[in-house]
């Protein structure tokens, strides 16, 4: 018997990639128009409220690592949702410090 869970998963997927490709377009485009003055934190806030709209799951993660050039922690946000990760730049480096799970 198929796992119904997985199959929903599929079914989110097929449905929502395109959406994703679009929403970091659009967060290219609020950089751009900002000039760059966009930080992480706000585009992964609007990327919530973007996929609260179509009931998509999604966890908001605050992270900081340690620069050997810089002194200092630096910080970033980004979001995982079952759709990939927006603000993904180099997640795999950043020490977790806080999570926030959207409750549906």
């Amino acid at each position: 018997m198929p796992n119904p869970k997985a199959r929903q998963l599929e079914a989110l997927v097929a449905r929502d990639l395109q959406f994703l490709a679009e929403a970091e377009h659009v967060f290219r485009q609020i950089k751009w128009a900002t000039r760059d003055r966009a930080t992480c934190l706000m585009m992964v806030l609007v990327a919530r409220w973007m996929l609260n709209k179509r009931r998509i799951p999604g966890t908001i993660f605050l992270g900081v690592r340690r620069d050997p050039a810089k002194p200092g922690l630096h910080a970033h946000a980004w979001m995982q949702s079952a759709i990939g990760v927006v603000g993904h730049e180099e997640v795999g480096s950043f020490a977790i410090v806080e999570r926030f799970p959207n409750v549906q």
